[in-house]
């Protein structure tokens, strides 16, 4: 299981496919945005950031995605969960980066604002990724269907 969409669809030897996606929300505790609905890139890059660090690099797709555009952002803190990341924000005036999915499941503290992120934010999928060569495997071929129905589920949930 890795992140894209298609971020591994590059080696020859391995086969994907998307079983989830998702856009990103920004959860900010930065006083006037301009628009109630959407940050803007420059309100984006001036707030302070906190990082979510569920994975090991020092960037993600948002960084990945704001070099493209000949931006950054500056990563204020680390902090090890989402539900860390939106209590840090509360705290200090600060802007987290999250998938909208896991929304429903997080504490959002008054006064916080859920916007959407600048415009052309990238959004992602959650891949199945697997051998080419053991694409026929009868194992192989079982547990990504078990993982295609707990995805539909999820699906249906929100």
């Amino acid at each position: 299981i890795g992140f894209g969409p298609g971020y591994h669809q590059m080696h020859p030897e391995l086969q994907w496919q998307p079983v989830l996606s998702d856009d990103f929300v920004c959860v900010t505790s930065q006083g006037m945005l301009a628009s109630e609905e959407a940050m803007s890139l420059d309100e984006f890059c001036a707030s302070p950031h906190v990082f979510p660090t569920p994975w090991i690099s020092e960037k993600n797709m948002v960084d990945s995605w704001l070099d493209k555009v000949g931006r950054s952002r500056n990563v204020l803190v680390r902090a090890n969960g989402y539900q860390a990341c939106v209590n840090i924000v509360a705290a200090v005036p600060a802007t987290v980066a999250l998938p909208a999915r896991l929304l429903p499941h997080l504490r959002i503290a008054p006064g916080l604002k859920v916007c959407k992120p600048p415009l052309g934010f990238p959004s992602f999928t959650l891949d199945m990724i697997w051998s080419r060569d053991r694409s026929d495997s009868k194992d192989i071929s079982s547990l990504r269907a078990l993982v295609e129905a707990v995805a539909q589920t999820l699906l249906t949930e929100r």
